[in-house]
Formats: C-alpha cells, sequence, structure tokens
C-alpha cells in the first residue's frame, strides 16, 4: 500500500541568525550576510490509521543574503534541513501459499503466516532548502514570509519489528512452530530502506526579535585616517516554521518485505 501525498512539517525554536553588513548602497538601504541555525519539532504526518506519526527532533543550519530598505526585508540563501520521523505501526500479519512437493512426488498445500508486532519505524529526511522571503522589521520586532525549495540529499527508513512466522500443511499435518531449520521462528527483525522523495515545494513563515545589535559606524575611523571602521553586526532569535509536500513517500508497512521459503 502506498500513500501518494505526505505533508511536511517543520517548526524550529529558538532560531539564531548571526548578521553582518557588507555594503550600503544609500542612506535607507543595507545588504547582510546571514547565518542562521536552528532546532526543534519535525514530522511527516501520514494519512493513515495504521501508522501515527509523532515527529522527532529537526534541525537546520543556513547561510543566507538579506537586503534590508527602511522596514522593508528581502532573504534568500541556502539552507541544510534535517526532518525526522517516528511511526508506531499497529500489529498486523501477512500469509504466503504455495505447494510443497517431498522427494516421493506427494504434494500438499502448504500455508505461511508472518505476524508482525512492536513494529516501529524511524524516517529520516535530509533536504538543501532554496528559500525566497519577504517581511519587514519595526523596532526590534520582524517577520518573514514565502516559499522554500527542497531538493532532498537523503531519505531513509528504518524498520523494526517482532516477527513471528508459523506453517501450516492443510493436507499433511496442522500448525507448525519454533523450528529453525525450516523458517519459523520468533526474532527481531530491521531493516533500512530508502523511501520515494523529490522536489519539495513549501511555506514558511518566521516571526522574530533582535536582541543585540551593534550601531553603523561611518566608512572612515575618528581620526580621519581613512581606515574603514568594523561592520555592524546583529544576533536575533526566532520561531518558524515550515509546511510542504512530498509527491510520493510510502507507508511503513512496505518495509516488510516476505521472501518465498
Amino acid at each position: 500500500m502506498r500513500k501518494t501525498l505526505c505533508i511536511l512539517l517543520s517548526v524550529f525554536v529558538w532560531t539564531v541568525s548571526l548578521q553582518a553588513k557588507n555594503s550600503t548602497l544609500k542612506q535607507n538601504s543595507r545588504h547582510y550576510i546571514t547565518v542562521d541555525g536552528g532546532i526543534g519539532y519535525s514530522a511527516l504526518m501520514h494519512n493513515t490509521d495504521a501508522a501515527p506519526w509523532k515527529g522527532l527532533v529537526g534541525a537546520n543550519l543556513q547561510v543566507g543574503y538579506e537586503w534590508r530598505y527602511k522596514s522593508f526585508l528581502l532573504h534568500s540563501g541556502l539552507e541544510l534541513s534535517s526532518i525526522n520521523n517516528s511511526n508506531p505501526v499497529l500489529d498486523f500479519s501477512q500469509q504466503w501459499q504455495g505447494v510443497y512437493a517431498d522427494p516421493l512426488g506427494t504434494t500438499a498445500g502448504i500455508t505461511e503466516n508472518f505476524a508482525f508486532s512492536n513494529y516501529k519505524e524511524t524516517q529520516l529526511l535530509g533536504q538543501l532548502n532554496i528559500p525566497l522571503m519577504a517581511g519587514a522589521r519595526f523596532n526590534n520586532f520582524y517577520f518573514l514570509a514565502g516559499a522554500k525549495v527542497g531538493v532532498p540529499l537523503w531519505h531513509t527508513a528504518r524498520a523494526k519489528t517482532i516477527l513471528s512466522t508459523t506453517a501450516r500443511f492443510d493436507d499433511l499435518v496442522g500448525e507448525m512452530a519454533d523450528m529453525q531449520n525450516h523458517n519459523l521462528y520468533n526474532a527481531e527483525e530491521s531493516a533500512t530502506n530508502a523511501f520515494p522523495a523529490r522536489i519539495n515545494p513549501q511555506l514558511s513563515a518566521e516571526v522574530g526579535w533582535y536582541v543585540y545589535e551593534t550601531q553603523p559606524k561611518s566608512a572612515k575611523g575618528k581620526s580621519g585616517s581613512g581606515k574603514k571602521g568594523k561592520k555592524p553586526m546583529a544576533l536575533r532569535v526566532a520561531l518558524f516554521a515550515d509546511y510542504g509536500f512530498l509527491s510520493s513517500v510510502n507507508t511503513a508497512a512496505d518495509y516488510a518485505s516476505v521472501s518465498d521459503p
């Protein structure tokens, strides 16, 4: 069973942005280089009752460019984002039916049952995001809103479960279990697979507060010697959220594969 839609949600708190002004075109126009880091909650929200999403810790790191004209802000850059998710899956089972033939030519129908319990999956998604956001600053408060395009770099699903296998020869014997030489056992199994992840368009919003900022200095030092003054720096904290759509994501049950005996 495959779900064709998965919602990507990332909420990062205490995002710290370090800004350095690198040029001034005119009095009300300034250019900044920004470095942003964040950590918070992330989740891949599957729309299925069998595998409810819980989410895990996510993080990001961004190097960007920001232009400010009076109160207006325009922001872009490159962002590395890690989105993680946890899916506990309800117990389920699968069945295989076939025909057994012994060396004497006797045939009998065989049914194998595979029961999965304590099934849990962890999904790890890494993206390179390209944001384009606009907003405004009023005193120490600022906000940005816009869109991001995410390009997946890694997309891994790790599954772990307790597997119980039994078999029944319909015409010869009854239920058989705990026979290692016939692959009938109870044991913990795990597997790692890559799930489909393609270009991920996202909506993004950010609100924050400047907690520290140095005042701009003139191009020349106070002594008039012609030496340039230090560039102003700023430190801000913010809360932001990304909301996007992955084009195709499997449910956790897809990773439980059973091979023919």
